[in-house]
Parts: C-alpha cells; structure tokens; sequence
C-alpha cells in the first residue's frame, strides 16, 4: 500500500510511505493535522483525551509489530502470551503464573497470524510438557520462565 502524509495544513509538503497491510479489509484513515492541532488547542478535555488515545494506539501498534517480527509461529505465540501475562497475569508462585483472560485459538491465530491448526499444535506441545493449561479460570502457566528461554533461542 503506498500512502502520504502531510505534515500540516500550512506545510503543503507530502511525505510519502510505504505500509504493509497484514490482512484484508484495512481501512485507511486520513486525518488533517493541523485541524486536529487546532481543535485540541481550544479544548483541553480533546488534547488529553487524544494524547491517551494516541498512547494506547501505539503501545497497542509496537506490542503488535514485536509479536509479527517474533519469528516463528512458537515465538510469536509465547510474545502474545508473555505480553498478556505482563499485563494483566496474576502471579501464583513464582515462576507460575494465571492469566484470567480467555481467546479463542481463532482469535490467537489472527493475532499472531498463524492458522487455527497451528495454534493448537503448538498449545497442544506447551500443555504436554507442563508450560500451560486453560481451564474455566483462563489460561495457567507452569513455567514461565519457559516461554521466556524459548523466546532467547
């Protein structure tokens, strides 16, 4: 996908980029800079709000380009699981871990994009060695520390 940035409505200077789309259906959206510029200076509920938006949008953006650019579809996955447990896991002891959070292996699979069958494969190898295990109380984590050796290989 070729696009453009401009950096400012008075600054008529193009930038142009290059983007690649990982899936289909991306929208692209255009927003006028200096508009936005202009509308968060009259309003400072709009600056901060836009200034939280912008940071989460971002943290979200890198978290996602560190899980595409793991390598494999093992490193990708333990990326995703290792963000989510930083985030939101609760430690039980030591190197286990619990990670209340439930997604479908539909779900992983678009996010580390990878197929279904390979996500199972994968979890399936993890659940046999002891690393993982999901139940009614979302995802729990042997081993840590696992993951973690496996994403320094």
């Amino acid at each position: 996908m070729n696009a453009a940035i401009r950096t400012s409505r008075q600054d008529r200077r193009v930038f142009p980029t290059d983007a690649v789309a990982l899936n289909e259906g991306v929208i692209l959206v255009t927003i006028d800079a200096g508009e936005i510029s202009h509308l968060a200076e009259q309003s400072p509920q709009l600056s901060k709000n836009l200034k939280g938006e912008v940071t989460r949008f971002s943290e979200a953006f890198i978290n996602k380009i560190e899980i595409i650019s793991a390598g494999s579809i093992q490193h990708r996955l333990a990326t995703l699981l290792l963000q989510l447990v930083d985030r939101y896991g609760v430690d039980d002891q030591g190197e286990q871990a619990r990670l209340p959070v439930f997604l479908t292996l539909i779900q992983i699979g678009e996010i580390i994009d990878a197929r279904i069958e390979t996500v199972a494969r994968c979890l399936g190898h993890w659940k046999r060695a002891g690393w993982s295990m999901i139940d009614h109380r979302g995802w729990h984590f042997g081993n840590v520390d696992k993951l973690r050796e496996l994403l320094r290989d």
